[in-house]
């Protein structure tokens, strides 16, 4: 329970710092929606680690 939590306390941090809204920020959506269709997580080792802790939740 411990770890899950640090991960969903970790990801909630990185997404409220992202909304903090500044004019030359594009906006949270936006930035997923690219993020989503252009990053291939299997070149990010953290990436693929969060992947394999969140599909074990």
């Amino acid at each position: 329970m411990h770890q899950e939590y640090l991960i969903w306390f970790h990801g909630k941090d990185i997404q409220k710092a992202m909304q903090k809204h500044q004019p030359r920020y594009i906006a949270l959506n936006a930035f997923f929606n690219w993020a989503v269709s252009r990053v291939d997580i299997s070149q990010h080792p953290d990436l693929v680690e969060l992947q394999a802790k969140i599909e074990q939740l």
